[in-house]
């Protein structure tokens, strides 16, 4: 904590603050695409992580343009295999 790595945020703005911080640091990195990463515990938690990072990037217009939708598949784990 006293070195800054560790940050203690209520959790109704923690996807605000670690999707702000991500750009942040994405904005000071060298390499675009490689030098800033985010993980989440479980899948809940990467899919509001990912709408909130999503929302703060139209936000600061680093995206645009038309969206789309593109259909998933997911596990139903009917089988043991």
């Amino acid at each position: 904590e006293q070195q800054g790595s560790l940050k203690v945020l209520p959790v109704e703005t923690l996807h605000a603050a670690v999707a702000d911080e991500y750009l942040s640091l994405r904005a000071k990195s060298k390499d675009k695409h490689n030098d800033v990463a985010i993980v989440c515990p479980t899948h809940a938690e990467a899919a509001e992580l990912t709408h909130a990072l999503r929302e703060r990037m139209k936000e600061k217009e680093l995206l645009g343009g038309d969206e789309r939708n593109f259909t998933s598949l997911v596990s139903t784990q009917w089988t043991q295999a």
